[in-house]
């Protein structure tokens, strides 16, 4: 009885350490699909070259100015060199393009890409209310032309 009470122990701890690891590794969400706005053309998109997901856009329009309630947001993503970044009320960055986005609170979602602008590559940054994965926060938002961060990692 012994020896077989030896053989499946380990297999039960070796079965519990999966459990665990897979109970307290976090889910991944947000960005896990290609998501676009058609009205104002806005996108994101995985690049087929990096793998980052990356926000696009092929036409500038209803810009508005990023004052209150985004201006904490718009300041830190500016920032940040991310793409794509998830921001609380008070500016705090909460994550990159694979944050969860949580079912309750405020979370602003910030977005930069490069565009043309005639024969000007520019570029243009939006940031809007979130309240699910794979959303882009299609109202309530602003936007700026000219203002990004530097550098995206694996964008641009």
């Amino acid at each position: 009885m012994q020896s077989t009470n030896r053989q499946i122990y380990p297999r039960l701890s070796i079965f519990r350490g999966i459990l665990l690891v897979l109970l307290l590794h976090p889910a991944q969400a947000a960005f896990t699909q290609r998501t676009c706005e058609t009205f104002n053309n806005y996108c994101v998109e995985a690049n087929p070259q990096t793998g980052a997901w990356c926000f696009t856009s092929t036409i500038i329009s209803r810009v508005t100015t990023c004052g209150a309630p985004y201006q904490a947001a718009f300041n830190t993503h500016l920032n940040e060199g991310t793409a794509i970044g998830y921001y609380s009320p008070s500016g705090q960055f909460l994550g990159g393009s694979n944050y969860p986005v949580p079912a309750s609170g405020t979370t602003y979602l910030c977005a930069s890409a490069l565009v043309q602008d005639g024969s000007l590559t520019t570029h243009f940054t939006r940031c809007s209310d979130v309240t699910r994965d794979n959303d882009l926060g299609y109202s309530d938002s602003c936007g700026s032309i000219g203002l990004g961060p530097a550098r995206a990692a694996g964008c641009y």
